[in-house]
């Protein structure tokens, strides 16, 4: 695999999660949402470093682009993993008497200064797992949807001339991950199919929250939606 993100990152940012679920499962329980969910994370990670230790995968064989995104999302949970880890490593540090009354759960604080509280980070970290999930699955395809390829080509002439819709599929991937992880649903597909307005409202959002213009959105409507509706039926 001859991008950025290399089998030794791989392998590190596994161990990274490893060490993270060891200590969440030594602070919540092995059953604790928060343990399931960095069980989870690693499980996807390990996954990957499989693929990319195997130069002969399809996902060693991807396109760049794929290759790209899926670079972009294994690096995207370093940052989470990290603080977790930290914060776990000094709880389980304290002794029985020291942690009595320290809420070490209400708020997290990140190395950019943001406060989480733990619902946010569960989410957080279902939603790296998801966008892993998705470019492993996208990469693992031997061809290309249909839908995906004219959205592809929609997105070669925005790069040519300007049109606001470069890197739509990229960032439908990482907005429906999001999107799945809030709803604790595990598929957007499953929320698309329930309630077809509230879906494409909230969708629409959150890529105008991407920088995506609500006109330019609401233009390719149909499409965005079929290209949702392909994901789910090649089980991406």
């Amino acid at each position: 695999m001859s991008f950025g993100f290399s089998v030794g990152d791989c392998v590190l940012l596994a161990q990274l999660a490893w060490s993270t679920y060891q200590g969440a499962k030594k602070a919540c329980g092995e059953h604790d949402e928060l343990t399931r969910e960095v069980s989870s994370l690693y499980k996807v990670l390990n996954r990957l470093r499989k693929e990319i230790s195997n130069p002969e995968s399809l996902v060693s064989k991807a396109s760049d682009d794929k290759r790209q995104e899926l670079e972009e999302h294994a690096a995207g949970c370093e940052g989470i993993l990290k603080t977790m880890n930290n914060v776990l490593t000094k709880y389980n540090g304290l002794t029985v008497e020291q942690r009595r009354g320290k809420k070490l759960w209400q708020k997290i604080k990140f190395a950019n200064g943001q406060t989480k509280d733990l619902a946010d980070i569960r989410i957080k970290l279902s939603a790296h797992t998801s966008a892993i999930m998705m470019s492993l699955n996208l990469c693992s395809l031997d061809s290309l949807g249909r839908v995906e390829a004219t959205l592809g080509r929609i997105e070669a002439r925005s790069t040519t001339h300007g049109e606001q819709l470069r890197g739509i599929r990229k960032a439908l991937h990482w907005v429906t991950a999001n999107m799945a992880a809030a709803s604790g649903e595990g598929s957007v597909w499953t929320s698309y199919t329930n309630d077809d307005q509230t879906f494409w409202r909230e969708l629409r959002r959150e890529l105008a929250k991407e920088g995506y213009r609500s006109s330019t959105l609401q233009r390719h409507k149909r499409l965005i939606k079929k290209y949702v509706e392909e994901l789910g039926n090649r089980g991406v």
